[in-house]
């Protein structure tokens, strides 16, 4: 898949940081390409360690699903095969100890001429296609501070519904 996730014809891109700015690393070209037909947005995400107060790890999230998935074999197995795709083995929970909160809203941004990025389209404008088709494993940061719609607010709820991360 392109996007992390599709909701009706909308396709959201999820990037998480644990900056103080609303800085994420973007991978490759078409990460933020809008698929044909579909909107994109990207969900910023800030996280800060817990410290001493409640938090969650990557572990603790992993057995949460797990536990609400109970017995349902089709939706385990394709939880635990997103999983693996993702390179997560339960071997490494090791690594994945730490507890984080949510830093502030996570905000929805749209991917339109607002957002900095750059793609296929914009590049095709400068260079020749035979061109673009040698650059690899491109990858970028872009500063998104100040840009979106807060979860909670109005807008959020009319575009992604009831859909929202828990704080």
């Amino acid at each position: 898949e392109r996007h992390d996730f599709r909701v009706d014809d909308i396709d959201i891109e999820i990037k998480s940081t644990r900056s103080s700015r609303r800085s994420h690393i973007i991978h490759g070209l078409g990460q933020l390409q809008p698929s044909l037909g579909r909107t994109l947005y990207l969900l910023s995400v800030k996280f800060q360690d817990a410290g001493l107060g409640r938090g969650q790890s990557l572990c603790d999230e992993i057995e949460s699903i797990r536990l609400k998935l109970g017995n349902n074999r089709i939706e385990r197995t394709d939880f635990e095969d997103r999983l693996l795709s993702t390179g997560y083995r339960d071997s490494d929970a090791v690594h994945y100890k730490e507890k984080f909160i949510l830093a502030d809203e996570p905000m929805l941004i749209s991917v339109d001429d607002k957002c900095p990025k750059i793609t296929t389209g914009i590049l095709s404008n400068a260079i020749s296609s035979d061109l673009i088709g040698r650059l690899d494993d491109v990858s970028y940061r872009v500063n998104l501070e100040g840009l979106g719609i807060a979860q909670g607010s109005n807008e959020f709820f009319r575009i992604l519904g009831k859909v929202q991360l828990e704080v």
